[in-house]
């Protein structure tokens, strides 16, 4: 398979995905959020908790493994992966990312597979786990 064969399934696939989503009872919403020690801590993991009606307690409900950032100043993108609350990997994807000192602004592509509700955050890098967001989001 050539170079051109492989780059055109790179970008054919994820949008056949995105695609396919809806007909599989999910729905992508895109996330805006900001990392305000990416770099210093060494985020690796945005974790998305749903908080449940019935306990009014929040639940784990997938998150997003980062990858590298990549690209020249100015039109650097991310890399990322959506892992689904079963522990399944969605298809590699990219964002476009603004890098600030040490924080980075990325909107993401969150795929939600239950009903919409609301939402909070946490980061995850190799010492642990970050507390619960203050803020939450209506997804």
């Amino acid at each position: 398979m050539g170079r051109f064969e492989r780059a055109r399934i790179r970008v054919v696939l994820p949008l056949l995905c995105l695609l396919l989503l809806p007909l599989a009872g999910c729905e992508v919403k895109p996330v805006k959020v900001q990392l305000p020690t990416f770099f210093s801590t060494g985020v690796e993991e945005l974790w998305f908790w749903r908080l449940d009606e019935s306990t009014q307690e929040y639940v784990r409900s997938g998150h997003v493994r980062f990858a590298e950032i990549a690209g020249p100043p100015g039109r650097k993108v991310i890399q990322y992966r959506m892992v689904l609350p079963d522990g399944t990997e969605g298809v590699p994807m990219t964002a476009p990312v603004q890098v600030r000192g040490d924080s980075i602004l990325v909107e993401l592509q969150f795929t939600r597979w239950q009903n919409p509700g609301w939402f909070r955050v946490s980061s995850r890098n190799s010492a642990g786990e970050s507390p619960l967001s203050d803020d939450e989001i209506y997804l």
